[in-house]
């Protein structure tokens, strides 16, 4: 990749959920197309304590990653502050990508590197979704995609 990472490690969100999965996939496919076998890649819930647990266990590895992708913020923050915790730096050892760029992603330190989800477009999307399926009554649903963005912070920087 640009930064030169080699290993990379995902920590997606819950199994349960259509939404993480997707993100899974898409997460594991892209880092695949960029020559980046993802390993370990583990699922856990959206919550701060959950990405602690799994970079526990990313830790535990004999080798390393040089960038963790989480499936929510929340994982990754949860993810930088045990890496802090374990004397590793973000991003001089390991850097750390979040999504959905919640309101104070760029407060954490260091301010994280998310993909942003568009919220107001999300909703919307979803409403109109749903709008049609009531007037149509049709039970069944349709995929839907809004455009995302990357928003370059600094948990991201070349690997060493």
């Amino acid at each position: 990749m640009g930064l030169g990472h080699r290993r990379a490690a995902v920590i997606a969100g819950p199994e349960d959920n259509w939404t993480a999965v997707t993100i899974k996939e898409i997460l594991v496919a892209g880092l695949k197309d960029h020559g980046l076998l993802p390993f370990p890649v583990i699922s856990s819930s959206y919550q701060i304590d959950s990405g602690a647990s799994a970079v526990r266990a990313i830790l535990s590895a004999q080798e390393k990653p040089t960038v963790i992708f989480c499936g929510s913020d929340l994982i990754a923050l949860g993810a930088m502050s045990t890496l802090k915790h374990a004397g590793i730096e973000v991003p001089e050892d390991i850097s750390v990508i979040g999504i959905d760029d919640i309101s104070f992603a760029f407060l954490a330190r260091p301010p994280l590197t998310t993909i942003r989800v568009p919220r107001e477009q999300l909703g919307a999307v979803a409403f109109e979704a749903l709008d049609k399926m009531l007037k149509l009554k049709r039970r069944k649903g349709a995929d839907h995609y809004v455009e995302t963005e990357l928003v370059v912070r600094e948990s991201t920087g070349p690997a060493r």
